[in-house]
């Protein structure tokens, strides 16, 4: 094989997500509530914000496939370890070191293919097709293995990334301590020194900030969903394969962002916020399925053409900051998001839920509104 086939089976692998249709609910057969589930969720997402910077920095310095190998092995041991029925501070520390395992992928292995690939995009864009197609095969069936018994997720998940590490480590790659920060960058390299850039770009930063709310939230739907189809009564297969075709659909909405068709986004944003709202008060597995399906559609635009108008807006010298601060801003909001849902669960409903992350959201829409007029009467007026 060569070694970008090699790259594209390992990252296909790695990628596996079995227990996406029901990882909260794994937790919850083991005893855990709704609210501590979230504050792991939480944890892990904190994790990787704090241990990006230090993992970007020893793969730089030593190996960048050699840190993605590391990952996958530390990373399918954690996996096994989850299989273990234990409680709340167990499970609490395993996440944590799967951002650490999380945070030493991360860049490196977007490094690697920029070395080995003649076609950077085009080898990207496939292989994160092939990536997408993988996900929604492993979650349908990851959920229908969980009602089987709820541990093959998990195993599954550790087989994968075991596999995935081997594979990886037999591309031939050189070590030009090159990569992550001088190609790509990680998440706060430079996204601290783009502070200063955005507070004199208001409607960059107002894109920024909205953007990153949404994208939190839709992050936090691998979490999310679960507990809303269990709370429902709404059997888990069905949940399996809702989400599957969810990750087709997103796939879809993104294929389309290259033609003419896409919707803009003065039309995506009202309807994402009008199918957050929707999610907490629908109850019917078909109707559900159908706000879900176009979330996720819509997600699919949304992302792509935020990230147009996000290099649109940015100048040459700030492009690169400005993109990682962006995915701190969104792992930073999705662990406080993470925490909200935990709270409000915990003492409220879903439909709370919904109304408050409709209203969350709202604002942070009104806020990119206002920057973006202001701007503009300000450009009038000069």
């Amino acid at each position: 094989m060569t070694n970008l086939q090699k790259y594209t089976i390992a990252s296909t692998l790695r990628g596996s997500m079995w227990w996406l249709a029901v990882g909260p609910l794994y937790f919850m057969e083991r005893g855990l509530t709704i609210e501590q589930v979230y504050y792991i969720v939480a944890a892990f997402s904190v994790a990787v914000v704090i241990f990006e910077f230090p993992t970007g920095i020893l793969a730089d310095r030593f190996s960048h496939k050699g840190s993605v190998v590391w990952s996958g092995m530390f990373g399918s041991v954690l996996q096994f370890l989850l299989i273990i029925p234990a409680g709340f501070y167990f499970y609490l520390t395993i996440f944590i070191l799967v951002g650490l395992s999380s945070s030493m992928r991360s860049g490196s292995n977007v490094a690697v293919l920029h070395k080995i690939s003649d076609n950077f995009q085009r080898d990207l864009a496939r292989i994160k097709t092939i990536g997408f197609v993988w996900i929604a095969l492993t979650t349908f069936i990851g959920g229908w293995l969980f009602t089987i018994n709820i541990i093959f997720p998990y195993l599954l998940n550790g087989l994968s990334m075991l596999l995935a590490a081997i594979i990886f480590n037999q591309i031939k790659v050189k070590n030009n301590f090159q990569g992550k920060k001088s190609e790509f960058g990680n998440i706060y390299k430079i996204a601290f020194g783009s502070l200063k850039h955005l507070k004199n770009h208001r409607k960059l930063r107002g894109l920024v900030l909205m953007t990153s709310a949404f994208l939190a939230t839709f992050f936090s739907y691998k979490y999310f969903l679960p507990v809303l189809f269990n709370v429902k009564n709404i059997p888990i297969i069905y949940l399996s394969t809702v989400m599957s075709m969810s990750i087709l659909f997103m796939a879809m909405g993104t294929a389309i962002t290259s033609t003419k068709y896409y919707i803009r986004l003065k039309y995506t944003i009202p309807l994402l916020l009008l199918g957050t709202l929707l999610l907490g008060f629908v109850n019917q597995i078909f109707t559900l399925a159908l706000v879900i399906w176009s979330i996720h559609f819509l997600r699919g635009m949304f992302a792509v053409r935020t990230t147009v108008l996000v290099n649109k807006y940015a100048k040459n010298s700030i492009r690169a900051s400005v993109m990682s601060l962006k995915s701190l801003t969104t792992r930073v909001f999705m662990s406080i998001y993470m925490l909200m849902i935990g709270k409000i669960l915990g003492i409220w409903s879903f439909e709370v839920l919904s109304v408050v992350t409709f209203g969350i959201l709202g604002v942070f829409v009104v806020y990119f509104v206002w920057s973006v007029t202001s701007t503009s009467r300000k450009s009038i007026k000069s």
